[in-house]
C-alpha cells in the first residue's frame, strides 16, 4: 500500500529535484539486494535510480527491484559515464571547479587510496562542494538499441533530440535521501537511513 505523503514526507522530501512534470514527487526505481539500509560504498560511486525502464538491464535473480522516492535539492549534473569510477568521475569534478587536475593526478597514481576510499572522500568533497546527489541523462538504459552508440561528443540537448525517450537517472551519496515508495510506516525520519522495508542492507 503506497504511504501517505504527509507533512513528515514534505519535511523530509523538501525541495527535492526528483519530481514529475507537474511538480508532485517521482518514483523512481533501484534494483539491487533486499534490505532496508543502503550501503553507499557497495554502490558504483553512489546508488544510481532510474524510471522503470531503465532498470531492464540490471534484472538478477538474487535481485529485487522496488520503488523510491529522492531527496536530492542540488545535484551535481554529469554526463552518462556508463561506469562511474573515481578517475572518471573526477574530472568532471575538476571542470565544477571542485578538485584540481593535480588532484585528478594523485588519483591516477593511487595516492589518495583504494577505489572504495577515493569514492568516499570524493563524495565527501562534492557534499562539501554543496552538491547533495549526481544526475545525468541516461544514454544506455531505456532507450532503443541504436542509441548508446551515439556519438559520446553529442551533448545531452543533442542526444535527447535523437532519442527523445532518454530520461535522467539519480545517484544518492547519503543513505538518508532515499525512502521506500511503498512499503514505508510513514515516519520519512530524515535522521534515518532506513528506508522503511526489510532489516538487511541493500547494494
Amino acid at each position: 500500500m503506497k504511504p501517505k505523503l504527509n507533512a513528515a514526507f514534505w519535511k523530509w522530501f523538501g525541495d527535492s529535484v526528483v519530481r514529475n512534470e507537474d511538480g508532485s514527487p517521482m518514483v523512481v526505481y533501484h534494483t539491487g539486494t533486499a534490505g532496508d539500509v543502503f550501503n553507499i560504498s557497495r554502490c558504483e560511486f553512489g546508488c544510481h535510480f532510474g524510471v522503470k525502464s531503465q532498470l531492464s538491464g540490471f534484472k538478477h535473480d538474487q535481485h529485487v527491484t522496488r520503488p523510491y522516492y529522492l531527496s536530492i535539492q542540488h545535484p551535481l549534473r554529469m554526463p552518462d559515464l556508463f561506469v562511474f569510477d573515481s578517475l572518471s568521475v573526477s574530472y568532471y569534478m575538476m571542470y565544477a571547479g571542485i578538485i584540481t587536475k593535480e588532484y585528478i593526478g594523485r588519483i591516477f597514481r593511487g595516492e589518495i587510496g583504494d577505489e572504495a576510499f577515493t569514492a568516499k572522500v570524493l563524495r565527501d568533497k562534492i557534499q562539501s562542494a554543496g552538491y547533495d546527489g549526481i544526475v545525468y541523462l541516461n544514454r544506455h538504459e531505456g532507450v532503443t538499441a541504436s542509441c548508446p552508440e551515439l556519438s559520446d561528443d553529442l551533448s545531452d540537448d543533442e542526444f535527447k533530440g535523437l532519442c527523445p525517450e532518454a530520461q535522467d537517472s539519480w545517484i544518492i551519496l547519503d543513505a538518508r535521501q532515499a525512502k521506500h515508495a511503498s512499503d514505508n510506516d510513514g515516519t520519512w525520519d530524515a535522521g534515518d537511513p532506513n528506508i522503511g522495508s526489510n532489516p538487511e542492507e541493500p547494494s
